[in-house]
């Protein structure tokens, strides 16, 4: 029962947790079709670990099944918002993991559903500045103009919301 074991793995406290624990906790998310929550709980885990092959495998099942939903729904706005969302996570990971022309292609995949939900929008922003750093970094200040055009685009939606 996903329940109990939900229940058993949350009382679990932050300190001992592991990311495999993370990982389990972000199947039952999916199993119950929570697709926020899953990435959430996936993104613990890729924070201690850009590589953990678990999540990343994941968080592109969640990807695919938002997907899947997307067209049953005739795009429906919450469901764009989730795809964006898991989208955004996916790019992120890329980014920690060096590809960043994978992070930039999500990325923008993300911010062309045009989600309306205000914190994801907040969370996008973020993600742009920091991919456009990462990219400045490296020294291609073009891709990070490229990206903090992105971010100034969603910092106005942000603003007329």
């Amino acid at each position: 029962d996903y329940d109990k074991a939900l229940e058993c793995y949350t009382t679990i406290p932050e300190d001992v947790a592991t990311p495999s624990l993370h990982d389990n906790i972000a199947y039952i998310y999916i199993m119950k079709g929570m697709y926020v929550s899953a990435i959430e709980e996936l993104e613990i885990t890729l924070k201690s670990d850009p590589y953990d092959e678990i999540a990343n495998r994941n968080l592109i099942s969640i990807e695919s099944k938002l997907k899947r939903e997307f067209l049953r729904s005739s795009g429906s706005q919450e469901v764009k918002n989730d795809l964006a969302r898991v989208r955004l996570s996916i790019s992120m990971s890329y980014a920690n993991r060096g590809d960043l022309i994978k992070a930039k292609q999500t990325l923008k995949s993300a911010i062309d559903l045009k989600p309306d939900d205000d914190e994801l929008l907040h969370l996008l922003n973020d993600g742009c500045r920091k991919l456009s750093e990462k990219f400045a970094k490296k020294g291609d200040k073009r891709e990070a103009g490229t990206i903090l055009g992105w971010q100034r685009d969603l910092t106005k939606l942000e603003r007329t919301k």
